[in-house]
């Protein structure tokens, strides 16, 4: 699944990386360039990725949380 988590500020990445990596060691994710937001491609659902962002003290609001649409071609198999 790949979001869109828009911030009021820039967090603690390394510590959301860190949590991020213990739930899920392929995430990854990146800041969009010109905007306050993060793109997270991950295994997790919705309630997870609150869950990561509250233990790192960055509590989302559910409108900070969007699930993109996927672009998946399926080549790889996964």
């Amino acid at each position: 699944m790949e979001y869109r988590i828009d911030l009021p500020h820039t967090p603690d990445l390394t510590r959301i990386a860190q949590l991020l990596r213990d739930e899920d060691p392929s995430a990854v994710f990146d800041a969009m360039p010109g905007a306050a937001a993060l793109r997270l491609s991950t295994v997790l659902g919705a309630l997870d990725v609150h869950d990561v962002f509250e233990r790192a003290g960055q509590p989302l609001q559910s409108s900070q949380l969007r699930a993109l649409p996927s672009v998946c071609c399926g080549g790889c198999g996964g």
